[in-house]
Protein backbone atom coordinates (compact mmCIF):
# COMPACT_ATOMS: atom_id res chain seq x y z
CA UNK A 1 0.00 0.00 0.00
CA UNK A 2 1.38 3.38 -0.95
CA UNK A 3 0.74 6.30 1.33
CA UNK A 4 0.87 9.78 -0.11
CA UNK A 5 2.65 12.40 1.98
CA UNK A 6 -0.63 14.36 1.89
CA UNK A 7 -1.94 11.74 4.35
CA UNK A 8 -0.14 13.77 7.00
CA UNK A 9 -2.16 16.63 8.40
CA UNK A 10 0.14 19.55 7.58
CA UNK A 11 1.92 21.15 9.23
CA UNK A 12 2.57 18.50 11.83
CA UNK A 13 5.61 16.61 13.05
CA UNK A 14 5.49 12.82 12.85
CA UNK A 15 7.22 10.60 15.40
CA UNK A 16 8.15 7.22 13.89
CA UNK A 17 8.70 4.48 16.48
CA UNK A 18 9.14 0.71 16.70
CA UNK A 19 5.52 -0.46 16.80
CA UNK A 20 6.39 -3.80 18.41
CA UNK A 21 8.42 -2.35 21.30
CA UNK A 22 6.65 -1.90 24.66
CA UNK A 23 9.26 0.69 25.76
CA UNK A 24 8.63 2.69 22.58
CA UNK A 25 4.87 2.54 23.18
CA UNK A 26 5.47 3.86 26.68
CA UNK A 27 7.46 6.75 25.24
CA UNK A 28 4.68 7.52 22.76
CA UNK A 29 2.11 7.42 25.58
CA UNK A 30 4.29 9.86 27.55
CA UNK A 31 4.28 12.29 24.62
CA UNK A 32 0.55 11.86 23.96
CA UNK A 33 -0.31 12.55 27.58
CA UNK A 34 1.55 15.86 27.53
CA UNK A 35 0.71 17.06 24.02
CA UNK A 36 -2.37 19.08 24.99
CA UNK A 37 -2.54 20.84 21.62
CA UNK A 38 -2.50 17.53 19.74
CA UNK A 39 0.19 18.60 17.29
CA UNK A 40 2.31 15.41 17.27
CA UNK A 41 1.38 12.49 15.04
CA UNK A 42 2.75 8.97 15.36
CA UNK A 43 3.48 6.14 12.96
CA UNK A 44 5.23 2.78 13.34
CA UNK A 45 8.57 2.25 11.61
CA UNK A 46 6.99 -0.95 10.25
CA UNK A 47 4.14 0.99 8.60
CA UNK A 48 3.30 2.17 5.11
CA UNK A 49 3.97 5.84 5.89
CA UNK A 50 7.49 5.08 7.13
CA UNK A 51 8.11 3.04 4.00
CA UNK A 52 6.97 5.97 1.88
CA UNK A 53 8.75 8.81 3.71
CA UNK A 54 11.87 7.33 5.34
CA UNK A 55 14.96 5.75 3.81
CA UNK A 56 15.30 2.03 4.50
CA UNK A 57 18.19 2.49 6.96
CA UNK A 58 15.97 4.63 9.21
CA UNK A 59 13.24 1.97 9.36
CA UNK A 60 15.53 -0.43 11.25
CA UNK A 61 13.83 -2.10 14.21
CA UNK A 62 16.82 -4.23 15.22
CA UNK A 63 19.13 -3.68 18.19
CA UNK A 64 20.20 -0.27 16.89
CA UNK A 65 16.66 0.90 16.18
CA UNK A 66 16.01 4.58 16.40
CA UNK A 67 13.15 6.94 16.98
CA UNK A 68 12.72 9.29 14.03
CA UNK A 69 10.99 12.65 14.04
CA UNK A 70 10.06 14.15 10.68
CA UNK A 71 9.39 17.87 10.91
CA UNK A 72 6.61 19.47 8.82
CA UNK A 73 9.29 20.82 6.45
CA UNK A 74 10.67 17.28 5.94
CA UNK A 75 13.73 17.72 8.18
CA UNK A 76 14.63 14.43 9.92
CA UNK A 77 15.93 14.02 13.49
CA UNK A 78 17.17 10.77 15.04
CA UNK A 79 17.61 9.32 18.53
CA UNK A 80 18.11 11.97 21.24
CA UNK A 81 17.63 14.80 18.74
CA UNK A 82 14.24 13.31 17.77
CA UNK A 83 13.23 13.13 21.42
CA UNK A 84 14.38 16.70 22.00
CA UNK A 85 12.47 17.93 18.96
CA UNK A 86 9.33 16.04 20.01
CA UNK A 87 9.56 17.61 23.47
CA UNK A 88 10.01 21.05 21.89
CA UNK A 89 6.46 20.78 20.47
CA UNK A 90 5.04 20.28 23.99
CA UNK A 91 4.17 22.98 26.51
CA UNK A 92 6.59 24.09 29.22
CA UNK A 93 8.35 22.59 31.12
CA UNK A 94 8.73 19.75 28.58
CA UNK A 95 9.87 22.04 25.76
CA UNK A 96 12.60 23.36 28.04
CA UNK A 97 13.75 19.81 28.73
CA UNK A 98 13.85 19.20 24.98
CA UNK A 99 16.29 22.09 24.62
CA UNK A 100 18.87 20.19 26.69
CA UNK A 101 19.87 18.12 23.64
CA UNK A 102 21.21 21.27 21.97
CA UNK A 103 23.52 22.24 24.84
CA UNK A 104 27.16 22.03 23.77
CA UNK A 105 28.38 18.43 24.05
CA UNK A 106 25.01 17.02 25.20
CA UNK A 107 23.89 15.30 21.99
CA UNK A 108 26.75 12.74 21.77
CA UNK A 109 26.26 11.79 25.43
CA UNK A 110 22.49 11.52 25.08
CA UNK A 111 22.84 9.44 21.89
CA UNK A 112 25.26 7.12 23.70
CA UNK A 113 22.64 6.63 26.46
CA UNK A 114 19.93 6.19 23.83
CA UNK A 115 21.90 3.47 22.02
CA UNK A 116 22.56 1.65 25.30
CA UNK A 117 18.85 1.54 26.11
CA UNK A 118 17.90 0.61 22.52
CA UNK A 119 20.26 -2.38 22.55
CA UNK A 120 18.82 -3.70 25.82
CA UNK A 121 15.14 -2.82 25.43
CA UNK A 122 14.01 -6.20 24.11
CA UNK A 123 15.60 -7.99 27.05
CA UNK A 124 14.18 -5.54 29.56
CA UNK A 125 10.69 -5.02 28.11
CA UNK A 126 10.12 -7.85 25.60
CA UNK A 127 8.36 -7.42 22.26
CA UNK A 128 4.78 -7.32 21.07
CA UNK A 129 3.96 -9.83 18.36
CA UNK A 130 2.31 -7.00 16.44
CA UNK A 131 1.79 -3.30 16.91
CA UNK A 132 -1.07 -2.92 19.44
CA UNK A 133 -3.96 -0.55 18.85
CA UNK A 134 -3.67 2.77 20.68
CA UNK A 135 -6.39 3.79 23.16
CA UNK A 136 -9.53 5.06 21.42
CA UNK A 137 -9.04 8.72 22.45
CA UNK A 138 -5.68 8.83 20.63
CA UNK A 139 -6.35 6.75 17.50
CA UNK A 140 -6.77 9.81 15.30
CA UNK A 141 -3.17 10.79 16.16
CA UNK A 142 -1.74 7.62 14.58
CA UNK A 143 -0.91 7.27 10.92
CA UNK A 144 -0.49 4.02 8.95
Amino acid sequence: MSVDATTIAAPTPVVFFDGECPFCHGSVSFLLGRDRSGVLRFAPLQGALAEELLPEELRDIGPDATIVLRQPDGEIHLRAAAIGEALSWLPAPWRWLGGVVWWPGALPVLNWIYRGIARRRDGWFGRYEQCPLPPAQWRNRFLP
